[in-house]
């Protein structure tokens, strides 16, 4: 009677480099799968921009202030509308009674429009018709398309990730240097520019208010 032949196991010296192969595949599966949809983009020529308007989404005068009715603050998810109020305030833009515009006053005019969901995601048309506000939309990040907008002297407000991979965040451009665009960052409270390198120049997603 011929007994079952079993196949060998595995030597245990190569399970650790099995387990790390393993581990790697799925971290890379997990990276492709999060920059779907982005494009790395860079300036074709330098833009400067000496009155940057510079506003924190953490500053304590409005990081509690809510989104609408939803339970999200400013400080945990205003990056978008700080963009917002930074892009108008250099557009000289006015929104209704928001004077002088900063994301305090511009939040509490997004709340009175019912321009936010449950969630607190801005919504465009509500916007647009509140305040009589142009909206661009678009996926296709291309530095033709960034460029053009700077050269109007309107300020593209760009979708990124955090840490690469991480969480949503917002930025918006306000120039360009040394190979790199230039960001009014909501998430520094320094008044400087950060370089869209921080984010590995990979945009996901272009929106432009004026």
């Amino acid at each position: 009677m011929h007994q079952e032949k079993r196949g060998k196991a595995v030597p245990h010296y190569l399970k650790p480099v099995i387990g790390v192969l393993v581990l790697g595949l799925l971290l890379l599966t997990a990276f492709l799968f999060r920059i779907r949809g982005s494009r790395v983009v860079k300036p074709r020529q330098s833009f400067e921009n000496p009155s940057v308007v510079y506003f924190c989404q953490k500053d304590e005068a409005w990081a509690q202030e809510r989104l609408g009715s939803s339970s999200f603050t400013m400080s945990s998810s205003g990056c978008l509308v700080t963009c917002i109020a930074s892009a108008l305030r250099m557009q000289n833009t006015a929104v209704g009674e928001a004077e002088p515009l900063n994301p305090q006053n511009l939040n509490a005019a997004f709340s009175g429009a019912g321009a936010y969901d449950a969630e607190g995601n801005l919504q465009w048309e509500p916007l647009e018709n509140a305040f009589s506000l142009h909206v661009d939309r678009t996926g296709q990040a291309t530095p033709t398309l960034i460029d053009g907008y700077l050269q109007k002297g309107i300020y593209p407000i760009v979708r990124v990730r955090v840490n690469g991979i991480l969480g949503w965040h917002y930025v918006l451009i306000t120039g360009a240097r040394d190979g790199s665009y230039l960001c009014m960052d909501p998430l520094n409270a320094d008044a400087t520019p950060v370089p869209l390198s921080r984010y590995g120049n990979r945009i996901y997603a272009v929106r432009c208010v004026y």
